[in-house]
């Protein structure tokens, strides 16, 4: 009896083993988490993308995800997890298992399509400046900023905000992009109205004076300065510098960019030379024109300078040789383009002169003569030796290699070249 009571409590518990560990066995996995591999994601409007996730534990018995969008006109998402982007926003994307649930942002944007430029064309004047307004389609595209750039910088340049800064003449194309998008404007630039000045407005009215700097009060020998061809480079004020040869021609020519001085304005016995050739500097441009040339036993000598097809600079010259010892007179009246029917012969008479005189361009050069380079001086009351910026190349000697503009008082003008070392006037042209 006992022997097979035991047999049977021995079988009852080893039922009762088997039963609990069976129970245990059918208990379910259950997600505890849920992980996506971004915490945001952007999509251009139109793609679509699958979203990535990890479901812990691994063995869990259902890994079935419930997904959902909290604005699914900016992007929705199907029972793959696939989101699609319909317009231009943030939402966010969950993702459910029972009571597990994860989410991520999610920005749709919209890129530039065009870009339009007003003005499309426009110009512009030396120095101006233009607001170019930018247009970007569509309007939902997130991100509007545009860099800018000019094709030809040299004729005009373009700031970030789109503002264009005229150069100089010519043309330039204007862009501005967003990726491989752009849009563009093209600008002229034209050149600034060039104010006419007439070159001989431009000199001095005196000679630099003793000390480098001032300008002399008079045109006394003792109130003028003398420099050597060094000295004088840098003797003229602030906003004034040495003439050049060619600016110098302007006031008087008597010489014609031959190797050889040619005698035009004669002082003595006559003479009369039409359409000689002249390199002059205008405005900062050396220009061709031609010049008519007049001489009666007057002792003054007449011209017509600045001869071309424009006549914008057309002057009457008058230059008049007066007694020993006073300042050589240059006379200049600009006639421009309606005086083009003039002759030299019209304006050689007193009556011409003595009309409108208040409109004429006055200048003297004093009969101030020069110093060798140990101070003795040569010519006082009888020429005027003025340097010019330009150096001709030495002699054999070493010696004569400054330009200078020579008037011999009773006889004719010239330019030469003398030695540097000697000490000369000085008369300045304004900066222009």
């Amino acid at each position: 009896m006992k022997t097979n009571l035991l047999k049977t409590l021995g079988g009852g518990v080893l039922l009762l083993g088997l039963l609990a560990t069976s129970c245990k066995e059918d208990e379910a996995v259950l997600v505890e988490s849920i992980a996506f591999e971004s915490s945001s994601y952007s999509l251009k409007v139109g793609e679509s993308q699958q979203l990535k996730v990890t479901v812990s534990p691994e063995n869990a018995e259902n890994k079935t995800l419930t997904w959902s969008s909290l604005d699914s006109s900016i992007a929705s998402v199907d029972e793959t997890g696939t989101v699609t982007a319909h317009k231009s926003g943030e939402t966010t994307i969950q993702a459910t298992a029972g009571a597990v649930s994860a989410s991520c942002k999610v920005t749709a944007y919209t890129e530039v399509e065009r870009i339009t430029l007003d003005p499309a064309e426009y110009t512009l004047t030396e120095g101006e400046t233009v607001r170019i307004n930018a247009t970007v389609s569509p309007d939902d595209a997130v991100d509007k900023v545009l860099t800018w750039s000019s094709k030809n910088p040299e004729v005009a340049t373009v700031d970030s905000e789109g503002t264009v800064t005229a150069v100089k003449a010519g043309t330039a194309e204007i862009v501005a992009s967003k990726g491989e998008v752009s849009g563009s404007s093209m600008i002229t630039v034209e050149a600034a109205p060039v104010e006419l000045v007439h070159p001989a407005s431009l000199f001095a009215e005196y000679n630099v004076g003793v000390t480098p700097g001032t300008f002399a009060t008079s045109h006394d020998a003792a109130d003028n300065g003398y420099y050597n061809f060094t000295d004088a480079q840098t003797a003229c004020p602030k906003g004034w510098h040495v003439p050049t040869q060619s600016e110098l021609y302007s006031v008087i020519d008597c010489y014609d960019g031959a190797a050889t001085v040619v005698q035009h304005c004669k002082f003595t016995g006559s003479s009369n030379y039409t359409d000689v050739p002249e390199k002059v500097l205008i405005n900062g441009q050396l220009r061709d024109f031609t010049a008519d040339y007049y001489t009666d036993t007057k002792g003054v000598c007449y011209a017509l300078k600045f001869k071309d097809a424009s006549n914008e600079y057309l002057s009457a010259y008058r230059w008049k040789d007066t007694a020993s010892g006073t300042p050589f007179e240059v006379r200049v009246r600009w006639i421009k383009a309606e005086g083009k029917d003039l002759t030299v012969q019209d304006i050689a008479n007193d009556a011409y002169w003595n009309s409108n005189s208040e409109s004429d361009i006055v200048l003297q050069f004093p009969a101030v003569g020069y110093k060798y380079a140990n101070g003795n001086s040569s010519g006082a009351n009888m020429m005027s030796y003025c340097w010019t910026a330009d150096e001709m190349e030495p002699t054999t000697s070493g010696s004569a290699r400054g330009l200078l503009l020579y008037f011999l008082k009773g006889n004719y003008g010239y330019t030469g070249s003398f030695a540097a070392s000697w000490r000369c006037s000085v008369r300045c042209v304004k900066d222009n």
